[in-house]
């Protein structure tokens, strides 16, 4: 088949239940289920916040139910980068089912962040010149995406708006990630910022709307997205389950 299919997790927040109000694991079961019927996937991407506390039994279960898809799929590949609730060097070091990537993959570029205040590195901006990708995939949005909680000061990547004029000005098209707990798509502006691709969380959905934390929608959801053959973005899937 021409077309390649993957899937795009996101805040995932294993071992976060909030005294009982979330089920992440099984709503990660939900999510691996719904993707075990698809005729086939060829990547699997998690744009941060994979657990809750970084802690090592948090990344080992995530690892135990992200393994039943490479049983569905004999040639899958997992990528994931971290987001505020992680920890990189523990992603590392206790997952290997899942590929932890910072650097270029073929039309992909993977950055890790895990403090937004500090934004990009000056070496993973030289990264960025260098590759010059198509596709990015880091935790935080960039450019004005609205989310009256999360698109603030506090929440927010350092200098959002500044960062997506860079990364269009080299290269990026689509950027593929996460942290807002809300599906959202941007069209792409040339010289002003790429296209950006929020996915849903699998822990709860925050409420746009509200300038408070507020769980608006405690379904988990994932992103389907399609490439054609040069690994161009064709079409973006928010898909939820009851």
């Amino acid at each position: 088949m021409s077309e390649k299919i993957v899937a795009q997790l996101s805040d995932i927040h294993i071992g976060g239940t909030y005294n009982g109000s979330f089920d992440c694991i099984g709503n990660l079961k939900k999510v691996v289920n719904d993707l075990s019927k698809l005729p086939h996937l060829d990547m699997l991407i998690i744009s941060g916040d994979l657990c809750d506390n970084n802690s090592e039994d948090e990344y080992i279960e995530l690892q135990l139910q992200l393994h039943k898809l490479k049983m569905v799929f004999e040639n899958l590949k997992i990528f994931a980068v971290g987001g505020n609730h992680d920890d990189f060097f523990k992603m590392v070091m206790f997952m290997n089912e899942v590929r932890v990537v910072e650097g270029s993959i073929g039309n992909f570029l993977f950055l890790n962040i895990t403090d937004p205040t500090v934004g990009l590195s000056d070496y993973q901006k030289a990264m960025v010149i260098e590759h010059k990708p198509r596709n990015l995939v880091m935790h935080y949005p960039v450019g004005d995406c609205p989310h009256a909680f999360m698109h603030t000061e506090q929440h927010d990547i350092k200098n959002p708006v500044e960062l997506g004029k860079f990364l269009v000005d080299n290269g990026v098209h689509d950027v593929f990630c996460g942290h807002y707990h809300n599906a959202y798509n941007s069209e792409y502006v040339e010289n002003v910022c790429p296209s950006v691709h929020i996915a849903p969380s699998i822990q709860t959905q925050l409420s746009p709307l509200s300038r408070t934390c507020h769980a608006h929608d405690k379904r988990p959801g994932y992103s389907l997205l399609t490439f054609d053959t040069m690994w161009e973005l064709t079409q973006v899937k928010h898909i939820y389950l009851g």
